[in-house]
């Protein structure tokens, strides 16, 4: 009779041991399940980011083809299938982009990182900017990427880069203030009556003194001021032309004295040469300038499409090829610069002039 109670208690601790172990696998499981969950979310945003990529990449493509062939009827197509294909990735359109030398996107899957290294992660919209110079494009994808949740105020990964950044460092003045307050049209369940600009707030130091030099109303002032209007004075061709020494740089030339103010000629060419040699204390790093020169920027914030280079690459000449020094290749595009600046402000003196 003892023997079977001392069993039947051996049994009955037995019990209470295999419930405690099953309670522990049950415990067990339930952490593997939530593991899991963990996991797949990531997987989830790893795929969401892949597809995004793709199809950024897959439709970058047809626009750079056909902006190159100067059709702007596809341009337009391609911009609506990018403008599909954010609306059908709503929830991977802040993914960044990565990209190589000259802000083009590579696939990092089966990317050859030999020939096309890795420069940064990048908002998709920096990669529009610098790759496309027509503002209306810009605008387009500005308007589209906003409208389905897109982040003006994306970074990159590092070096601070937005859509912002780029556009002053492209030293686009029309796009800098575009991208400040931009006209969002949508329906009425769109959030464009909100603030949907970008925030200056998120450059750096060096970000905001770019943009502010950018943005100064002034600039074309520095160079010539305004003249009233006054009846178009007729240019007598009975001067002598200079010699072949050229004339005099400390006298105004008196074929050009019929259209100009007196002392005006001088005043401009202090003007532009203050400014030259201000551009020629810009410190090129890297081979590439740290910020674009002021004479080339007047140029561009006239002429929108007008490029200068800014990094010092190779180039070919008969059959080689060749590289600049880095103080060559700054004043060879200074002096093209504000050579450009002297020819538009002669051609303004010359409206209404008899002459081809």
């Amino acid at each position: 009779m003892i023997k079977r109670t001392l069993k039947n208690r051996k049994n009955s601790k037995r019990t209470l041991k295999n419930r405690k172990n099953s309670k522990n696998k049950n415990r067990k499981n339930k952490r593997t399940i939530r593991l899991i969950g963990g996991g797949e979310k990531e997987r989830e945003e790893k795929i969401i980011k892949i597809e995004f990529r793709r199809f950024f990449i897959n439709s970058f493509k047809k626009l750079q083809s056909a902006v190159k062939a100067g059709n702007m009827k596809r341009v337009q197509e391609v911009a609506e299938i990018f403008n599909n294909g954010f609306k059908s990735n709503k929830i991977g359109i802040n993914t960044l982009i990565p990209i190589t030398n000259g802000s083009i996107p590579i696939d990092i899957s089966n990317n050859n990182y030999a020939i096309n290294p890795l420069i940064a992660f990048v908002p998709c919209l920096v990669v529009i900017f610098d790759n496309i110079d027509d503002l209306n494009i810009r605008k387009t994808f500005i308007n589209n990427f906003i409208r389905n949740r897109g982040n003006i105020n994306l970074l990159s990964y590092t070096k601070n880069i937005s859509a912002l950044s780029a556009a002053i460092k492209l030293q686009d003045k029309d796009l800098v203030k575009y991208l400040l307050n931009p006209t969002i049209s949508g329906d009425k369940n769109s959030s464009a009556d909100k603030k949907v600009g970008a925030d200056i707030n998120l450059l750096t130091e060096d970000q905001r003194d770019l943009l502010e030099n950018l943005l100064k109303d002034d600039e074309i002032e520095a160079i010539i001021d305004p003249i009233p209007t006054k009846p178009v004075v007729k240019l007598i061709l009975t001067t002598e032309l200079p010699s072949d020494s050229g004339y005099n740089p400390e006298v105004e030339p008196e074929f050009w004295k019929q259209i100009f103010e007196e002392n005006e000629m001088l005043s401009i060419r202090n003007k532009i040469n203050e400014m030259m040699n201000s551009d020629g204390n810009i410190p090129i790093n890297n081979k590439e300038v740290s910020q674009l020169w002021s004479v080339c920027a007047i140029n561009k914030s006239i002429i929108p499409t007008y490029f200068t280079p800014t990094k010092n690459e190779l180039y070919e000449s008969f059959g080689n090829y060749i590289s600049d020094t880095d103080i060559d290749f700054s004043h060879y595009n200074i002096v093209l610069c504000a050579a450009l600046i002297v020819f538009g402000i002669i051609s303004d003196k010359m409206i209404g002039q008899d002459y081809k």
